[in-house]
């Protein structure tokens, strides 16, 4: 993907897709206590999980339809593609025309040695080689650097 050159974003409300999505909004029963009544899995399959992100969207205004229609929108808008360009590092923010920075940003960086340092309250922290260091806050005047 590199040298793609990224255009201006889509301005969502102009495609199908929102269009759909209004009407949807404007159709939707939102008497969730019938909703749930009628389909006793509804929480099951509107949630999702990744790693350790739970996300559970049943009590929203969502439906089969609806869902379709959001996925019909990140299609017609291109995400698929800006996602993917965004992780390769490419020049997605067409307004400052650079990188988006977030991806450094998402993974701590893994420590190489042991340490031990004290906090402010006292205590000791430890990070070992591998893992992500506790956040570190020395007393005043204690020294520590």
């Amino acid at each position: 993907m590199k040298g793609f050159i990224m255009t201006a974003p889509v301005d969502a409300t102009q495609t199908l897709a929102w269009s759909r999505l209004t009407e949807l909004f404007h159709r939707f029963n939102a008497d969730f206590r019938a909703r749930f009544a009628d389909d006793p899995a509804r929480a099951e399959r509107y949630s999702r999980k990744a790693a350790d992100l739970f996300v559970d969207l049943s009590k929203n205004y969502i439906d089969e339809d609806i869902l379709a229609a959001l996925l019909q929108l990140a299609e017609q808008t291109g995400i698929t593609t800006r996602r993917a360009a965004m992780f390769a590092g490419e020049h997605i923010n067409v307004t400052e025309d650079r990188a988006v920075p977030t991806r450094p940003c998402a993974v701590p960086p893994k420590t190489t040695s042991s340490s031990t340092a004290r906090t402010s309250s006292g205590t000791s922290t430890k990070s070992s080689t591998g893992s992500t260091p506790s956040p570190r806050r020395y007393a005043r005047g204690s020294g520590a650097a």
